[in-house]
């Protein structure tokens, strides 16, 4: 074994912060944090001070290695390692493919995001080998808030840079790999991921990926270690508006499904009124528009769209409209988006017909500045005509996006689709 440690007086007060007072910088000097490197196979141990925070191993035969500034480089026999250590965050960057890193669930372990059977202490969930991706009520359990990184008890944060695979304490191996999206009751919400009850899993947070890229910080407890993480992703700026929260946003949705017409709003706005019921936003959810996609009311259901949100206006509500990045082959807006190339690509070249709870139906490709321009234009007019002071967007996880699916502007990740959907 060989032991790194970072903890010097000289080595840390070259990175001492203006701001900190004497006695800060002293007591912060006097920090130790190492790592042990184990050979055969390669695999590593973090301490701060004498205390054990993380246990890293991996099936890779050690080769060679040599120094590098705040670091070294390590020679393996599937991919080479460079680690490299600032204080007390160490960053990974393997150049190799499918390089595996598996990390000891040793106490509770936090992170990753919102899951369809939520799991506070990941190491009781068994989630099979898959990629993270975002996903409304996805098969693994993965839902529509990631975020690919994880804190466990002892104060170690781990923070994936790069594409990867996610395993969480697995299960015996099996041949078929798992879904990445159901379409009804085919597994289970309470399986999604399933709780490892009977301790059958292997006990680990397995990281895999081509060239993987992450961070690992080693904090003196989890609530740094959170802190840190904050510092790391950021948080937002400001609150939404207060009146979003001031009173309950109702939805047709709740109610009648995609059974909606101009009578039916009209008359679940006015039973809410009429019971006395706090109200800030109605949203008029599926089956709006003529064809999925469309960008204008269907007329058989909603003859005077503009009178019933005039309407929904004098009662109290601020009205918004349910909008999808699925455009039906057969409506207006899918055909021209199709004709412009404003859509995802199969890999010969012609719109990709993706598959979603309603069917088959483009997808609008939102790394095409022209596209998204197009799309935020429909909405404009959409808001001019009617009135409607808003949208609520659905649909955009990254599950939807096939694969092999050719974009404008390809990326590393299909979580893009996801960040650029609602950001754009």
């Amino acid at each position: 074994r060989l032991l790194s440690t970072c903890g010097s007086f000289s080595g840390y007060s070259a990175g001492m912060s203006c701001g900190k007072t004497k006695v800060e910088e002293f007591m912060e000097s006097l920090i130790t944090v190492s790592y042990l490197l184990d050979k055969d196979p390669v695999g590593f141990t973090f301490l701060d001070q004498e205390r054990s925070v993380l246990s890293l191993s991996t099936s890779l035969r050690f080769v060679n290695m040599q120094p590098l500034q705040n670091g070294v480089k390590i020679e393996t026999s599937g991919g080479t390692l460079s680690l490299t250590q600032v204080n007390r965050q160490f960053q990974f960057r393997w150049e190799g493919e499918a390089v595996a890193n598996k990390i000891k669930l040793e106490g509770a372990w936090f992170g990753l995001g919102e899951l369809v059977n939520q799991a506070w202490d990941l190491s009781k969930v068994s989630l099979p080998l898959s990629e993270v991706l975002t996903s409304d009520s996805g098969a693994t359990g993965y839902s529509n808030l990631m975020t690919p990184a994880f804190i466990s008890q002892h104060g170690a944060l781990v923070v994936v840079r790069s594409p990867f695979q996610l395993g969480i304490n697995q299960q015996p191996h099996t041949d078929s790999p798992p879904a990445e999206y159901v379409f009804g009751e085919e597994i289970p919400f309470n399986q999604r991921p399933v709780l490892d009850h009977r301790g059958r899993g292997d006990g680990y947070l397995t990281l895999v990926g081509d060239d993987l890229v992450f961070d690992l910080f080693i904090m003196p407890d989890a609530l740094e270690a959170h802190r840190t993480l904050v510092r790391e992703v950021g948080h937002p700026q400001k609150p939404p508006p207060l009146e979003l929260f001031g009173a309950p946003v109702w939805t047709t949705w709740a109610q009648y499904k995609d059974e909606i017409d101009q009578a039916t709003v009209l008359d679940f706005a006015h039973q809410i009124v009429d019971s006395g019921f706090p109200h800030h936003v109605l949203e008029i959810d599926d089956r709006w528009q003529t064809q999925y996609g469309d960008f204008a009311f269907d007329p058989q259901r909603f003859p005077d769209a503009k009178g019933m949100v005039d309407r929904l206006h004098e009662l109290g509500f601020k009205v918004t409209t349910w909008v999808i990045p699925f455009l039906h082959p057969d409506s207006k807006a899918g055909r021209k988006a199709a004709e412009k190339r404003y859509v995802v690509q199969k890999p010969d070249g012609t719109p990709y017909l993706v598959r979603w709870w309603q069917g088959q139906a483009y997808l609008i490709d939102v790394t095409n500045p022209h596209a998204m321009a197009w799309f935020g234009m429909q909405l404009h007019h959409l808001q001019e005509q009617t009135g409607v002071d808003g949208f609520k967007f659905d649909g955009g996880e990254a599950t939807f996006l096939p694969g092999d699916a050719l974009l404008h502007q390809p990326g590393d990740s299909r979580n893009q689709y996801s960040c650029l959907l609602y950001t754009s």
